[in-house]
């Protein structure tokens, strides 16, 4: 005899399970980065619900722009704000609620309009600077650990949680690897923040005449550290001893990126009145750079890996600022 209910639930079971790995590829489309600033955001977002008595889940319109303008007390800048935001969204959209966005609109709008929106950008470090960072490099591993990654992160403009993620050959847990020619440098990305499905993406470092060369920079650094697979770039055990028997098996984390760079911009003198850098003041200038020299879109393209042209042509822009289109020199002054 034909059994309903059995067949029933088990058609229940099926979908139940085909709801659970929906859940799970929702999840896995969003890259790690994305994900660990969404779980903090909704972490943050429930402490200060439970500490003023209010529900997080689901929220009401008031609860949100109440915590809008509590993390605009604490001094978080409109773009950290509206990460906040989209952490809390996307848990709402997770849990099957909707997202009341009404108010908390009109906050987050009036706060930019009193604070401003105006991002302050990293400054593009250009070659000359690369150089006096560079010279700042002790000969000892750290030294030659820094130098690699200063001169790879401005060849290649890459983003630092690329750079972090390179490891020595494929097979990694990182999200990229490289590989050593004739010809220089080829560097495979596995996973990139524009290649959330993991085609892959190639970048090529020539090899450079006169002592910034990069792909001589890396090779020095491997070989003296004797690292031959895993991660490329680690720290140390500790801050004062700086060999391969200190070296850390674990690979640097993308803040410690940004801390070199600075570091090393500070020793060189770059940062006197108070020159905003950061990891991606490589990667900005690079496109810099590569601009004044001439290097048309499609080639900034193909090493920079922007999706977007307008931001190349922000770049171009700044880089010909004073240069022959400037439409001041038309004024016959």
């Amino acid at each position: 005899m034909f059994d309903l209910t059995t067949k029933t639930e088990g058609v229940l079971a099926t979908f139940d399970a085909l709801v659970d790995d929906a859940r799970h590829y929702a999840k896995a489309s969003r890259a790690p980065n994305t994900r660990r600033a969404y779980e903090t955001a909704w972490q943050q977002f429930n402490a200060f619900c439970s500490s003023h008595g209010l529900q997080a889940l689901p929220a009401e319109a008031h609860t949100l722009a109440a915590f809008v303008a509590h993390l605009a007390k604490l001094g978080r800048k409109p773009s950290t704000i509206d990460t906040k935001l989209a952490g809390v969204a996307w848990f709402h959209r997770q849990a099957g609620h909707s997202f009341d966005t009404r108010l908390m609109s009109a906050t987050v709008q009036g706060f930019k309009r009193q604070a401003g929106t105006a991002q302050r950008k990293a400054s593009a470090l250009l070659t000359d600077d690369i150089r006096a960072m560079v010279e700042t490099c002790e000969d000892d591993l750290k030294g030659k650990r820094d130098r690699a990654l200063i001169l790879l992160g401005y060849a290649s403009a890459m983003r630092r949680s690329e750079i972090v993620g390179l490891d020595v050959a494929l097979g990694g847990d990182g999200g990229g690897y490289i590989e050593f020619t004739n010809e220089g440098l080829l560097i495979t990305l596995t996973k990139s923040k524009t290649d959330q499905m993991g085609d892959g993406q190639s970048i090529a470092i020539p090899f450079a005449e006169g002592e910034l060369c990069p792909v001589t920079a890396l090779r020095v650094w491997l070989d003296a550290s004797g690292i031959e697979d895993g991660a490329i770039f680690r720290g140390f055990k500790n801050r004062h001893t700086f060999d391969a028997a200190h070296l850390l098996p674990t690979r640097m984390i993308a803040q410690t990126i940004d801390r070199t760079v600075k570091s090393r911009a500070k020793s060189a003198g770059l940062m006197q009145g108070g020159r905003p850098i950061s990891a991606h003041s490589l990667r900005s200038g690079f496109a810099t750079e590569a601009a004044r020299g001439g290097a048309d879109i499609s080639m900034m393209q193909q090493q920079t890996r922007h999706t977007k042209v307008e931001t190349l042509l922000g770049y171009i822009r700044e880089a010909d600022r004073f240069g022959p289109r400037n439409a001041s020199r038309r004024l016959g002054l």
